[in-house]
């Protein structure tokens, strides 16, 4: 055990102390909340807001759990109460599956919504957000406290109204996108969110690490494309892997040959899409040679049902750790739309970035942020560098009574696959419950059509039936049930021995409910007896985690399960990390038992491919994450001055933009030296005419006043705030326009960052540190991009206010034209006196106004 995994051990194990003593003293007082009247407890709980917070914490506690004993009919074991005040610290809590995770996180979460400020409860899927909110809102409503969910197809008023609970439970990338669309509004009224106060994530390995591998990004329309990105798709179709390209399954890249350059172009040229020969890398070219890369990407690294799934025409991405979709999120660098021509679908147009944010960032807004998962000790140096999150290793209720069984290698795939299918089969035939975990849509769709011919009734729970996932899981505990599933599939929902015990609720007949519970209990009793859940693993993940996620689903609250991982030397953690000369050692071994091998051996060839891949893994968010700290940093400038114009700041803003849109004009137009026999006087006064609409007296100033550089620019700037307000804009049309050149300056300035982390990529090869040119060059870039800001608002709101002023004038001309217009038909009709009123209306005598005209 190294010094990191040591140190994070024993910080656990003290924090563990401190809980469980807190825990004892909140069951201690727990007997005189029993006969307390609901609307007394309510009192009470609402009460604790006038204490200081560490003085909540064991009476708050104590009403929730007494809470959600009435409510639910559950009381809080004490390990759920040393969890919960885990999360009320701030800490990730580690709680084996089926410890109650989703009943732990009730108390502090309704502590913390004592705050006023908000809590929201992340969860891994929408479906778990909605029924973790309706199954806890009568403990929550018991204290007081209102519950609701978001989700996708809410509209704004909806959202708004459920971010005003005091409790929102929702997904991660909902909270992440109604964060970045908060940052995108005109009106402050048309936020959704209350500022992100408090945090408490379920499945937090789930949310901050498999989800965090894709940032959020909500995106534009740009230019179609639609032409050459089919093109690039044919061209890659006809390039042979191994040839034409190479393939890096570490690094999911691929990368041409000579061969693969010259094909290319000549195919690219046969389709009229470059010149001929040699013009692929032409500096006009090099979109096209960027694309190509995607579209030979998508060919030679990105698998149908493995990387993604087409559902109702659209590519959706299938996250590779946990087998979910991800509708919503789209591939950078026009890979997503090389996928979509490769798959014969709808191109959609190529897209610019509006706004984004990674996780990392997101979460790191939360004042306070907590998580609870079934695995997070293998992760705890990631949690606490990228989140500041400790981990607190919680005790089971009851011990563990799971079996582990040693790895089985095969050869290839179809020996593993038909050893599992001979496995599934004897397991079934003695009533014992099956999960098969596959790492694969295409593998769990493989060993399904296995078993349909073997004869094996089973369930398939892919990426592909998200929807039906919770049922299907709930029921896998059923005597003889086979259960087929990508590793995560069903996560939040126990597998209970038995199936889903009946609830009197859902009966309207008391005899037909006691008849229901009695075959619930027969068939329990018959899945103990066959030795629970069996979790039959196909493939080892290349994360620990997840393999122990997947083992986890067996053995629950004391129950007894075995677990065991079938394997072939073709699987891909092995092939591509397994070190090569210990698989040749490995074939000849299983060539010599007979086609099958376990034992140490197995188990260190696998431990060892797993930490190489988890190393990589982690290096990769890691270095997101620091290219994303110049990012961060801009994100918070720009929303921040969002925020003030929708405020009431937007009236000084403009003032201080024009005084600095002079300032940086003058420094460019007029370096630093009074030397005004250097300036090109009439080109500057053109110029302040066309940046600043203004024609001030330049050049009779410098010549007849001596003025320095200083005084002319002071003179500047008087003209041009002296144009602002002479002329000014009301508030709310200041507003509009500010906000619209922010947005899409700061779009702009996004693609820019995109394309210099892009191109600052390339460096590493040529001795420069990447990162440090990154940051240098961002910084340079959101200076020009601040300049850019101050100056087109001058020049918008300075052009507004000269089209107004056109615009009064033409309105004072129509106006003289009607009065005069009226005066004349008057004068056809009758004589008009010198002194009477003017006919034109304006109250003069005619002698001083039309009359004087004649």
């Amino acid at each position: 055990m190294d010094f990191s995994s040591l140190y994070t051990r024993v910080r656990s194990q003290s924090a563990l102390n401190r809980f469980t003593a807190d825990a004892k003293r909140i069951s201690e007082g727990e007997s005189s909340l029993t006969s307390l009247p609901a609307e007394e407890l309510k009192a009470r709980f609402l009460a604790l807001r006038d204490l200081p917070e560490p003085k909540r914490t064991v009476p708050g506690f104590a009403l929730a759990r007494e809470a959600a004993r009435r409510a639910l009919g559950l009381r809080p074991f004490d390990v759920q109460l040393i969890g919960g005040l885990a999360l009320l610290q701030g800490k990730l809590a580690e709680m084996r599956t089926g410890e109650g995770k989703t009943l732990t996180l009730v108390a502090p979460a309704a502590l913390l919504a004592l705050q006023g400020k908000g809590v929201h409860v992340v969860t891994a899927n929408s479906y778990l957000a909605r029924r973790d909110a309706e199954l806890m809102r009568p403990v929550f409503e018991a204290l007081g406290l209102s519950v609701a969910f978001i989700e996708t197809s809410q509209t704004s008023a909806a959202k708004r109204e459920a971010y005003a609970a005091d409790v929102t439970y929702g997904v991660g990338f909902e909270f992440g996108f109604d964060y970045l669309r908060d940052n995108m509004v005109s009106d402050a009224g048309d936020k959704v969110q209350r500022p992100l106060s408090f945090a408490i994530v379920d499945e937090v390995d789930s949310v901050l690490i498999d989800e965090a591998r894709t940032p959020l990004i909500i995106s534009g329309s740009g230019d179609s494309q639609d032409a050459i990105v089919r093109a690039l798709n044919l061209t890659a179709r006809q390039l042979k892997s191994g040839v034409d390209y190479v393939v890096d399954p570490k690094e999911r890249n691929a990368t041409l040959t000579e061969r693969g350059y010259d094909e290319a172009e000549a195919s690219l040229a046969k389709q009229g899409i470059i010149a001929g020969q040699g013009e692929l890398y032409a500096a006009h070219n090099l979109h096209i040679a960027r694309r190509l890369h995607s579209a030979v990407r998508a060919h030679g690294v990105y698998r149908l049902d493995r990387d993604y799934v087409v559902s109702a025409g659209e590519v959706v991405l299938v996250d590779q750790g946990t087998g979910r979709k991800m509708p919503g999120r789209r591939l950078e660098d026009g890979l997503h739309e090389a996928i979509e021509a490769k798959e014969g679908l709808e191109i959609h147009a190529g897209s610019v970035t509006r706004a984004t944010i990674t996780y990392q960032s997101f979460f790191g807004l939360y004042e306070r942020l907590a998580g609870l998962t079934g695995t997070a000790l293998t992760e705890a140096e990631e949690f606490t560098e990228f989140y500041g999150l400790e981990t607190v290793v919680v005790p089971t209720n009851r011990p563990v009574a799971r079996i582990l069984k040693e790895d089985l290698v095969y050869l290839g795939k179809s020996a593993k696959f038909v050893a599992v299918a001979d496995e599934i089969v004897r397991r079934q035939a003695s009533g014992q419950p099956v999960l098969a975990g596959c790492a694969s849509v295409r593998d769990a769709e493989v060993l399904s059509r296995l078993l349909e011919s073997k004869g094996v009734v089973h369930e398939v729970l892919t990426a592909k039936h998200l929807e039906r996932e919770a049922h299907i899981i709930a029921q896998a505990g059923r005597p003889g049930a086979v259960t087929v599933a990508t590793n995560m599939a069903g996560r939040g929902t126990d597998i209970i021995l038995g199936g889903e015990k009946p609830s009197e609720g859902d009966f309207t007949d008391p005899a037909a409910y006691a008849h229901g519970k009695a075959q619930w209990e027969s068939a329990r009793a018959a899945v103990l007896a066959a030795g629970g859940l069996f979790v039959l693993g196909t493939e080892r993940s290349g994360i620990r985690r997840v393999d122990n996620q997947l083992a986890g689903r067996s053995g629950r609250q004391g129950d007894p399960g075995e677990v065991q991982f079938f394997l072939s030397l073709e699987d891909e953690l092995l092939r591509v990390f397994g070190q090569s000369r210990q698989l040749k050692v490995v074939a000849k071994l299983i060539d010599g038992a007979g086609g099958v091998l376990s034992g140490k051996t197995i188990a260190k060839l696998v431990t060892t491919a797993q930490r190489s891949l988890e190393g990589q893994g982690f290096e990769a968010r890691r270095n997101v994450m620091k290219y994303d700290s110049s990012m961060s940093e801009q994100r918070k400038a720009v929303y921040a001055l969002r925020d003030s114009l929708l405020a009431d700041g937007v009236m000084e803003y403009c003032e201080a933009a024009v005084d600095a849109a002079v300032a940086n004009w003058a420094n460019v137009r007029l370096g630093v030296h009074d030397m005004p026999e250097q300036w090109d006087l009439p080109a500057l006064k053109r110029e302040l005419e066309a940046d600043f609409n203004i024609q001030p007296g330049l050049v009779g100033w410098v010549h007849s006043e001596d003025l320095g550089r200083d005084e002319v620019v002071e003179r500047i700037r008087a003209a041009v705030q002296a144009r602002l307000a002479a002329n000014p804009l009301d508030t709310a049309a200041r507003r509009r326009l500010v906000l619209r050149v922010l947005t899409d300056l700061w779009t702009e300035h996004l693609t820019a960052l995109d394309e210099l982390r892009q191109a600052v990529s390339l460096k590493g090869a040529t001795g420069q540190n990447p990162l440090f040119q990154f940051h240098n060059d961002a910084f340079a870039l959101f200076k020009s991009f601040e300049e850019a800001l101050c100056a087109e608002i001058s020049r918008q709101l300075l052009s507004s206010a000269l089209q107004e002023e056109r615009e009064a004038k033409s309105a004072d001309a129509d106006e003289q034209a009607r009065k005069a217009a009226r005066v004349a038909v008057e004068l056809e009709q009758r004589w008009v006196k010198r002194n009477e009123p003017c006919p034109c209306g304006s109250g003069k005598r005619f002698k001083h106004c039309h009359g004087k005209l004649r």
